[in-house]
């Protein structure tokens, strides 16, 4: 596993000892600075190293938020995610205006405390070593996307496994109106393992057809898959949505483990099912 640390140079001391942690605890190969003050093409030795690493830890401050180095490693990340599954870890060193592309994967604030900063940066990275979607079985991935729909508020009302109903779920879900009022809410949702391939339009395109055909017309649609969207699919579900006017979600791969973070009883309930299964 492989660490890039992404910070201004000015704010070297803070990575050397975020650094030290991490070697100390085992905790993967880190790439820094120093790999970069021996080599030429910076640029393109950046590239190699943002795309070959598993984790990039973004130092936040004022001194990386007028870097344009730090920009380019932002930049540069966020291009990465888009292809494949790469863990962003943004980590708030003083405080500034945090990035609104970072603001979805949780910030971990060492502004207060080193200490307890570490800690929760050395659980984060423990954590998503053990859930690691990509090496799941199907079947264990249809049964955490089951856990994690009933977290979020979603009640199956029918399900696959009993039926054959078309798509993998059929859910309610109560939201609010502007006033406050409760609205009750049906949603299909569909579930995409992909061992090998890409995500595929075509299954988008499925699942909005078989809602037109369904007796469900009018039905929220989710898609929840363990694949990453690239830009054409992201494209081709805008477009969707403005001319169909319909409401469809696609949670992707990364998506789906930022959001599994954020509710903790929903990472502890999924540590039980993984750790059952691994026996």
């Amino acid at each position: 596993m492989e660490i890039f640390l992404s910070y201004s140079y000015k704010d070297i001391e803070v990575a050397q000892y975020v650094s030290a942690q991490l070697k100390k605890n085992n905790i993967g190969t880190v790439i820094d600075y120093e790999f970069y003050e021996k080599k030429n093409n910076v640029l393109d030795n950046l590239r190699y190293n943002i795309r070959k690493s598993d984790y990039v830890i973004f130092f936040l401050s004022k001194n990386f938020l007028s870097s344009n180095y730090s920009m380019l490693e932002l930049s540069e990340s966020f291009n990465e995610l888009r292809i494949r599954k790469i863990n962003i870890i943004p980590i708030l060193i003083e405080r500034c205006t945090i990035p609104s592309d970072l603001l979805e994967f949780g910030i971990i604030d060492f502004s207060k405390s080193f200490e307890k900063g570490i800690e929760k940066l050395l659980a984060k990275i423990t954590i998503n070593k053990r859930i690691d979607i990509e090496n799941l079985s199907p079947k264990i991935y249809e049964k955490l996307v089951e856990i994690f729909l009933k977290e979020y508020g979603f009640q199956i009302l029918q399900s696959n496994n009993n039926y054959d109903i078309g798509v993998d779920y059929i859910c309610e879900y109560y939201a609010k109106d502007p006033f406050g009022n409760k609205i009750k809410e049906r949603w299909m949702v569909e579930v995409k393992f992909y061992k090998n391939e890409r995500f595929s339009i075509n299954e988008i395109h499925k699942l909005y057809n078989y809602m037109l055909d369904s007796l469900s017309k009018g039905s929220k649609l989710l898609m929840i898959t363990n694949s990453i969207l690239n830009s054409a699919a992201v494209e081709y579900l805008e477009n969707l949505k403005n001319k169909e006017s319909i409401h469809v979600t696609v949670i992707d791969g990364p998506t789906f483990e930022r959001l599994i973070h954020k509710r903790k009883r929903l990472l502890n309930r999924i540590e039980e099912v993984l750790y059952a299964s691994d026996k």
